[in-house]
């Protein structure tokens, strides 16, 4: 399962969605592109401190008043449409 969990000031997504083999995972191929566009948005406002990534895991560390619009609409309707590879948290 992939977990996004939303902090006042940081993303975090863990896991995999375990919907289909590797490489063929639909639900992991969308929230990946989630991601990807979630970061270049914020590195092109500027809003971005960090970015950590490695396999399986990605953290997204904001700079004050910057938010992940895409990324939190996206997951939620990730995890509406397939409950049990996506579930998100705020915190």
């Amino acid at each position: 399962m992939i977990c996004v969990r939303f902090e006042e000031k940081s993303a975090t997504v863990e896991g995999h969605a375990g919907y289909g083999k590797r490489g063929e995972d639909i639900v992991c191929a969308a929230m990946s592109a989630l991601v990807y566009v979630q970061v270049r948005l914020l590195e092109k406002a500027g809003t971005l401190e960090t970015l950590e990534a490695e396999d399986g895991f990605v953290a997204l560390h904001l700079k004050d008043g910057a938010r992940c619009e895409v990324l939190e609409l996206g997951a939620r309707w990730l995890g509406t449409e397939y409950p049990r590879c996506v579930r998100v948290v705020n915190e």
